[in-house]
């Protein structure tokens, strides 16, 4: 994301979006019985009630970049330091910073920065085009330059600014992220194949040019090459296109389609018909991320070790906000006691919305959260152990169904594929915690 954000006051949800929201959050963790779930006989003290097990394997899990897998400021900085070093060097006049000229033009042209759902939207998505737009303003206006010649300094300019991000990431990583990486990539699906790793991003970086994430990476989406930003599931959609050919996929996009019978599905994106739980989101913004991702059947992780410093201050502010504000109910009521309850009940009738004071805001707060996401860390380090053990669970419980139901259960096919993949898994994780710790 660029340096200079642009501010906005956030409006809540209204209308369809508002219905959406609250049938999203009644959903809660519930998921439609399909392909990667079995049914099993759940002994309840009132007798038996039918349940569901997630029995899906691990076979995609696809990264935010900015603030999940490296500090955002700390490499933007770097980036931006590079880039007014660059001009300097080529003895350009710079009135004012890059970064400070792109929020002037974002503020001045919107639609040009935003193309698609420009009200909407919060922040530039066409962060190339802004960039380079804003140092082409630099080299007209105060360096005399012709369009052409700002053009080709704008292209190097931009290369250099793009370089040294790349160049900065490595040493502004989150804790453990290449062992994590490492250990996500020794996970072996019962059909002896590797998950797919990718990123897809608001930003526009790219972290199969990067050193030391490169191997890991098959694929990276960007909000640029879509035209819009995140939460918006156009951006999730593209890159669900881009994954859902792979050789890797097929015999779960088959199982998809094949369960997908009765008609009843997405017929506006078809393509959230076929992912299931079998594909993992992980990202730092709560609802770029995790929300999102739940509205594309996936599932999801808050990873929050870089953002978590501001959740903390953000939840201190509000309940310090809340303390306030309860007193000061407390004061205009100790203040009215000659109020009659006749007039109580007026005034708590004629209002909108009654809010609880104490304590509701933290309740509400993290029951939300954990109604979207299907795991919170706090550490990068332990989002290798997670997912590895979602995936075992998984060849576990395909196993044992299998045995009591194999006409329900889609994968792995035989009891053989589960028992061989836990056994590689097993060895894989055995030499992963060598590495990690050696």
């Amino acid at each position: 994301m660029q340096a200079e954000p642009v501010e906005d006051e956030e409006e809540g949800p209204g209308g369809e979006e508002l219905l959406k929201w609250e049938r999203m959050y009644a959903q809660g963790g519930q998921r439609a019985f399909g392909v990667g779930m079995v049914q099993e006989q759940q002994q309840l003290d009132d007798g038996k009630e039918l349940s569901f097990v997630e029995t899906s394997e691990v076979r995609v899990v696809s990264f935010d970049l900015d603030n999940t897998l490296w500090k955002t400021s700390a490499t933007i900085d770097a980036a931006n330091d590079a880039l007014a070093a660059f001009l300097d060097e080529h003895n350009i006049v710079q009135p004012k910073r890059v970064e400070k000229i792109m929020g002037e033009l974002f503020r001045a042209e919107k639609q040009r920065y935003c193309p698609i759902d420009t009200e909407a939207a919060k922040a530039p998505v066409l962060l190339t085009t802004l960039r380079k737009d804003a140092i082409k303003k630099i080299l007209v206006e105060s360096n005399a330059y012709g369009v052409d010649d700002a053009e080709d300094m704008a292209a190097k300019a931009f290369e250099c600014w793009t370089a040294a991000r790349h160049d900065a990431i490595p040493s502004n990583l989150a804790s453990s992220v290449e062992a994590c990486l490492q250990q996500i990539a020794s996970i072996r699906t019962s059909d002896g194949h590797p998950v797919i790793i990718g990123a897809i991003t608001d930003g526009n970086s790219d972290p199969t040019l990067i050193d030391g994430l490169s191997s890991y990476f098959e694929f990276c989406v960007n909000a640029e090459k879509v035209g819009v930003s995140k939460p918006d599931k156009r951006v999730y959609l593209h890159a669900i296109s881009e994954v859902i050919s792979h050789p890797r996929l097929q015999g779960v996009v088959a199982a998809a389609k094949e369960a997908e019978t009765d008609g009843s599905g997405d017929k506006e994106h078809p393509l959230k018909e076929i992912v299931g739980s079998w594909w993992v989101h992980i990202g730092d913004d709560f609802v770029k991320d995790v929300v999102a991702a739940k509205d594309l059947n996936m599932r999801s992780v808050w990873c929050r070790e870089l953002v978590i410093d501001k959740i903390n201050a953000a939840a201190a502010a509000a309940a310090a906000s809340a303390t306030a504000a309860a007193a000061k109910v407390e004061r205009g009521y100790n203040a009215s006691s000659s109020r009659t309850v006749e007039d109580l009940v007026k005034e708590v009738s004629e209002k909108k919305a009654i809010r609880m004071q104490v304590g509701s805001d933290d309740y509400l707060t993290d029951s939300l959260h954990r109604e979207f996401a299907d795991a919170i860390v706090d550490s990068f380090g332990d989002l290798g152990s997670l997912l590895s053990g979602w995936h075992d669970n998984a060849l576990d419980a395909s196993a044992a169904a299998a045995i009591s139901s194999p006409e329900i259960s889609s994968e792995p096919a035989t009891i053989e594929d589960a028992t061989a993949a836990a056994a590689v898994n097993a060895d894989a994780q055995t030499h992963t915690a060598e590495v990690e710790y050696s």
